[in-house]
């Protein structure tokens, strides 16, 4: 019912991920959820933030200074997994040759 994913939608928490220094860090593959230990589902919002005061901002071409990123799921995503459509487990590539089911 709309009541019961309202509710796994309400008990879904959101990882405090500690964010990357690197873009190719933050652009490796992640594990977008998971049910944790706890039985709730999480979602992993990797980030990516580059400290602007930080010492080695002088070593960096200005065009990456200060940037900051973070992955987030879809509302539709959440939606599946609070409806059941979907289950936690779903991975993030970059890979060019990563495999794909396209919608039908």
């Amino acid at each position: 019912t709309d009541t019961q994913a309202a509710e796994r939608a309400a008990a879904i928490v959101v990882d405090d991920n500690e964010p990357y220094i690197t873009g190719r860090s933050y652009l490796a593959d992640f594990q977008l959820s998971y049910r944790g230990d706890d039985g709730k589902v999480h979602l992993n919002s990797p980030g990516l933030f580059q400290d602007y005061d930080s010492w080695i901002t002088m070593f960096l071409p200005e065009k990456v200074q200060g940037q900051s990123y973070c992955h987030l799921p879809t509302v539709e995503y959440i939606k599946a997994l609070a409806t059941g459509e979907m289950q936690p487990g779903t991975l993030v590539t970059t890979a060019d040759d990563a495999p794909v089911t396209p919608e039908e």
